[in-house]
């Protein structure tokens, strides 16, 4: 069943299927909230927040499913073979391009992408049909794609880093966590590390520098469902002095294009320290002062 809705799913990417209907939720986009600070990556003591991260009461893991877009695609292999070393069967159900939550994903001018309407009409068959078939006891949430403009059925046009944009990304971030956890499995929030300042210009194409916005919405949720949900810091070793992230690393380039794990050596080396990470996750300490564009405290 898994591999049937896999490649349906992928079918209608590239065909671009009409979207079929989806719940429509309360939300919406809205100008940029200037007066409000944005997160930054902290010190490696106090990633994402004021007070340290503690490790989260997780009972070991045997059954590992990592589903995301093309990072966690990008070196799925390896992460299962680290995982292997570990005693964990792990498998990468991740999907190029898709997120993780609903809504047609837009580029920054508006356009389609190809696989958009494709991705936002299958992405929740998908999950809840994977999570009954593999039935796993952690489930991995590592994507990028929630980052992008999105349209709904709805009507809403939501863009994250405006006010209604994050909070219509919050509830879509908690209704897809609320699939992935159907189960019963633990979820493991992966928090993207930023783009090193040599790729910058990669924010042209991308809306990869939002992923600080993300990743405080991924944070939030974890701190609501602590007892169910926990984070992991990608920046904890891709940027292990803190601010800006390097491009090497212990003399190794882990993201050669500053975003995937495609080359065997750095994929190696960062699922060698991902993969504990995921089976002693953390909670997240307690949120800053300031709050991330609309959503926190004021």
């Amino acid at each position: 069943m898994r591999r049937s809705v896999a490649v349906a799913l992928l079918g209608v990417c590239v065909a671009g299927s009409v979207l079929s209907a989806q719940s429509a939720r309360a939300g919406g986009d809205d100008v940029p909230t200037a007066n409000v600070a944005a997160p930054t990556l902290a010190a490696p003591g106090l990633p994402g927040g004021a007070v340290a991260p503690q490790p989260a009461p997780v009972p070991p893991a045997g059954r590992v499913l990592v589903l995301g877009d093309s990072i966690p695609h990008s070196f799925g292999s390896t992460l299962a073979e680290v995982a292997a070393d570990h005693g964990v069967a792990l498998h990468n159900g991740a999907v190029s391009g898709c997120s993780l939550i609903d809504g047609i994903t837009m580029s920054r001018d508006g356009r389609h992408f190809p696989w958009s309407v494709g991705c936002a009409s299958g992405i929740a068959r998908y999950e809840q049909s994977i999570i009954a078939d593999y039935q796993p006891d952690v489930v991995v949430w590592m994507s990028a794609w929630e980052t992008s403009n999105r349209a709904f059925d709805d009507g809403s046009l939501v863009r994250p880093g405006t006010r209604g944009g994050n909070l219509r990304l919050l509830a879509e971030i908690d209704e897809a966590a609320g699939r992935l956890r159907a189960g019963g499995a633990r979820l493991v929030l992966v928090l993207l590390a930023p783009l090193p300042p040599a790729f910058a210009e990669l924010t042209n194409e991308t809306t990869y520098d939002r992923v600080p916005y993300l990743n405080a919405m991924l944070e939030d949720h974890a701190r609501r469902h602590a007892d169910g949900v926990s984070v992991v810091y990608m920046s904890e070793f891709l940027c292990p002095y803190g601010p800006p992230c390097p491009v090497e690393v212990d003399g190794i380039v882990p993201r050669p294009d500053g975003i995937h794990f495609h080359e065997p050596a750095g994929a190696r080396w960062a699922a060698e320290r991902l993969v504990p990470r995921i089976l002693a996750p953390m909670l997240p300490g307690a949120p800053p002062a300031y709050t991330y564009m609309g959503v926190g405290r004021v």
